[in-house]
């Protein structure tokens, strides 16, 4: 079940860079998260539904001195900020394990086992097209899968689409996106972060400017909901890779797939 802090550790990891972010990149790497941190419009997704109103307004809670004391870049004010809602892609069977394995490992640039003329090769084979297709989304698209290349060239997990489909809602206020918007609003509320003080930032927003949406968001920290983001981005990458793209294979097998494949040295482990 999800902590805070877990959720915290996760949500910076989840940001990818294709060599912009190089801090994220090395504390992922580390497997630590003492210098991980993010900077703005992590998954500022077209809107297509506004969230505002599903938690309350995020803005509303004053920001508590004692809070804003522990990070030198403490939350702003959102007031005027309202989220949007993307929904998942439906599942389907377009990718085998082996190629949402051989994605993870040599398509990922922050793995150490990416290889570009490797990926290039997988990647050009008419017979992965559909499974290439499925694995990735960009932002603005009407609907989402497992991976989003958000506009500023990262990538972004769609757990939130995995809460959706656990939960089997997938309207704006459903669980998913109830989570998504408590994740935005604390990028939101931090985007002028970076580094550390980027995710001491994050944890106050969720106390304060935020308080409302990760209120309403309670419910993703149910135990069902525990395999939409696994302790690495290597593993969740391939977790939602099979609940998305290798529809039948639940995003537990998933993990244990994941495993599998690291003892077998076919995917890099961060």
């Amino acid at each position: 079940m999800k902590t805070t802090n877990s959720l915290l550790l996760t949500r910076a990891f989840a940001a990818r860079p294709f060599g912009a972010r190089v801090v994220l990149s090395v504390c992922v790497a580390a497997g630590t998260a003492a210098d991980c941190g993010g900077d703005a419009s992590w998954g500022a997704a077209d809107a297509s539904t506004s969230l505002e109103g599903t938690g309350g307004t995020g803005g509303t809670p004053a920001i508590d001195g004692s809070l804003a004391d522990v990070t030198d870049c403490p939350p702003v004010p959102t007031d005027h900020w309202a989220p949007s809602w993307t929904p998942p892609r439906t599942p389907s069977h377009s990718c085998t394990a082996d190629q949402i394995a051989v994605l993870a490992s040599k398509c990922d640039t922050g793995v150490p086992s990416y290889n570009k003329s490797d990926c290039s090769d997988f990647e050009a084979d008419p017979g992965n097209k559909a499974c290439v297709f499925c694995m990735y989304s960009v932002e603005g698209d009407p609907s989402y899968g497992p991976i989003i290349i958000l506009n500023d060239g990262s990538m972004w997990t769609n757990v939130a689409g995995c809460a959706a489909l656990i939960g089997g809602d997938m309207s704006a206020s459903g669980c998913g996106a109830k989570d998504l918007a408590q994740v935005l609003c604390r990028d939101a509320a931090c985007n002028g972060c970076f580094g550390k003080a980027y995710g001491d930032c994050t944890v106050a927003a969720a106390q304060t400017v935020c308080a409302s949406y990760y209120r309403a968001a309670a419910c993703v920290r149910h135990p069902a909901y525990e395999n939409c983001e696994l302790p690495t981005w290597n593993e969740t990458f391939i977790a939602l890779g099979a609940m998305f793209c290798s529809a039948g294979m639940d995003a537990g097998d998933a993990g244990s797939s994941q495993e599998s494949s690291s003892s077998s040295g076919d995917s890099g482990e961060q």
